[in-house]
């Protein structure tokens, strides 16, 4: 749904139901043994999809020249999440099998925009900078975890932020691009964390 508040500037609500299957080491029944990380990986047969239901409240505000800004605010309810479970850590190797978990939630804000540097002077109109930041806030129960010290924790392998940069210059009369990008993600938790 979308509703324009100014004539260019739109409110948009969203929804979306996505599915996630299991990859097929998480689903094999074969063993997998990790050198590097000295984990032995058991698949499970049994592993059901993940559904997700994806709400987003999104402001957008455009400009000349593919200018824009935009604000959201987004909620994922995630039903039967895939996530591993350790068992046997006291072995000579870490041991892990995939499960799924009832429910599991992730919300958050993402803030983007792209802009050019016409203010500057008519050279550097081709100039353009686009930015994207996401801060997430995930939570998967953590009951079923031995020594867990909270009923929850943060999905795994989900960061808490993660930013995208990339600054573009095309010149008009050859229509060749340069471009410099830069990316981070926050720490994402891992098998030995969770």
């Amino acid at each position: 749904l979308i509703y324009s508040v100014l004539p260019k500037a739109n409110l948009r609500m969203s929804y979306g139901r996505t599915v996630t299957r299991p990859l097929f080491r998480e689903l094999s029944p074969q063993v997998f043994y990790d050198f590097f990380l000295n984990i032995t990986y058991f698949g499970n047969v049994e592993l059901q999809p993940t559904y997700i239901n994806n709400y987003e409240l999104r402001w957008e505000h455009f400009f000349n020249n593919s200018q824009y800004y935009s604000v959201s605010l987004f909620y994922k309810d995630l039903t039967n999440s895939i996530e591993p479970r350790v068992f046997n850590p006291s072995g000579e190797s870490l041991s892990q099998i995939y499960a799924n978990v009832p429910s599991a939630k992730n919300r958050g804000i993402e803030l983007e925009l792209r802009k050019n540097f016409d203010f500057i002077g008519k050279a550097f109109e081709n100039l353009v900078l686009y930015t994207n930041f996401s801060f997430v806030e995930s939570e998967v129960s953590a009951t079923d975890i031995v020594n867990s010290k909270s009923p929850y924790r943060p999905l795994f392998g989900q960061s808490p932020y993660i930013v995208n940069a990339s600054l573009q210059y095309t010149e008009p009369k050859t229509n060749i691009g340069f471009s410099v990008l830069f990316n981070q993600a926050g720490t994402r938790i891992g098998l030995m964390d969770g």
